[in-house]
């Protein structure tokens, strides 16, 4: 069986779930964080660890973490830009220590905001480094938010 993990940090505990609405996810407590579970098929299972600011992980934690981690998924919200996130800097410093490996921000957008994207940065986002990427997505959109986890999928497969 093939595990494929990823560190997951949102801005708003709920945005991950409006993220997840359509996946059927597992929730367990490994290592005392919350990991959200989805099996493919019974060979391919994909293990999110949700990282949030009240989780003060021991560094020993973070270091048997980083070992697995294979990708780094940030959901944030973007009402009209209010910058920095609570959370910001624990967030920078996962991201300083899972270097190299793919990234995804995902950026809640409006209805109307979505559709005054040009359609190729609508659908595919745009890079933010040869392996970082920012997708954005609408709660009400499952096309949106189906294609946050596709590109999450191949980059964690990549």
């Amino acid at each position: 069986m093939k595990i494929l993990e990823t560190a997951v940090v949102a801005e708003r505990a709920e945005l991950l779930g409006e993220l997840a609405a359509e996946l059927p996810l597992q929730k367990e407590r490994i290592l005392d964080i919350d990991v959200y579970r989805l099996e493919i098929d019974e060979d391919l299972v994909i293990l999110m660890y949700h990282l949030d600011e009240d989780q003060k992980m021991a560094p020993e934690m973070m270091d048997h973490l980083q070992e697995h981690l294979g990708a780094f998924l940030v959901v944030a919200d973007n009402p009209g830009g209010t910058g920095f996130f609570p959370g910001a800097e624990a967030a920078e410093e996962l991201a300083r220590r899972l270097e190299g490996r793919p990234t995804v921000v995902a950026v809640k957008s409006d209805a109307d905001a979505l559709k005054l994207l040009n359609a190729d940065i609508r659908s595919a986002g745009f890079f933010l480094s040869p392996k970082g990427r920012v997708m954005f997505w609408n709660a009400a959109s499952p096309a949106s938010r189906r294609q946050v986890w596709n590109t999450l999928w191949q980059s964690l497969q990549s």
